[in-house]
């Protein structure tokens, strides 16, 4: 499974989540633990995935990190400016 966020615009705190699997128990478990209104699904052929897209309103990015800590897989946040990737719900160990 692959979970995917990014930023909608600059000037909201509109989120779009893309969440892509082979599974849809999966799938439905990741829909429901992200919460947020449907904006599309796909279906890749290629690669035989199911594709879905949510988008959720947060108050700001720290509340976007607290729930990302919260969810029971890996959360990738991909920049509107620059198209990188980034892990933002890693466990971090202490020392």
């Amino acid at each position: 499974m692959r979970a995917v966020t990014w930023k909608l615009s600059k000037e909201c705190d509109i989120y779009m989540f893309q969440v892509t699997t082979s599974s849809k128990r999966t799938l439905n478990r990741a829909l429901k633990e992200l919460g947020g209104t449907p904006a599309g699904r796909g279906y890749d052929p290629k690669n035989d995935n199911i594709i879905a897209i949510l988008q959720r309103e947060f108050k700001d990015k720290q509340s976007l990190l607290e729930f990302a800590k919260g969810l029971s897989f890996s959360l990738i946040e991909v920049s509107l400016r620059t198209g990188k990737e980034r892990v933002i719900n890693v466990k971090r160990h202490k020392r």
